[in-house]
């Protein structure tokens, strides 16, 4: 395992993003999700729009009301941020995007 390590470059840990697919913003925030073992959460951008799922989880949060098996639990999710602008809400999909740009480094966790 060192050996593969060693030849991987710091590019090879990231994920990046250049530009808003519109059509793919659901697969992009499946693949720029991280999680720890403890701490999951998906990659979902801060504007959240409709089709958005932003979700968090925690290890050993779950939901047993009644079912047979444990399902893991959608935590409340602090980094999601609403902007409205004269009281209508600002979405990512009706808005010109200028610039967009985001990396995921999974060697660093950031």
């Amino acid at each position: 395992m060192g050996t593969f390590l060693r030849r991987l470059s710091s590019n090879d840990w990231r994920v990046s993003e250049h530009w808003i697919h519109r059509d793919k913003m659901q697969y992009q925030e499946a693949l720029f999700s991280l999680g720890n073992g403890y701490l999951g959460s998906r990659g979902f951008l801060e504007e959240a729009y409709e089709q958005a799922y932003p979700a968090t989880y925690i290890a050993g949060v779950y939901d047993r009301s009644g079912a047979q098996s444990f399902v893991i639990v959608n935590v409340p999710n602090p980094l999601v941020m609403k902007v409205y602008v004269d009281g209508r809400k600002l979405s990512i999909r009706e808005m010109e995007v200028v610039e967009h740009h985001r990396v995921l480094d999974m060697k660093r966790a950031m």
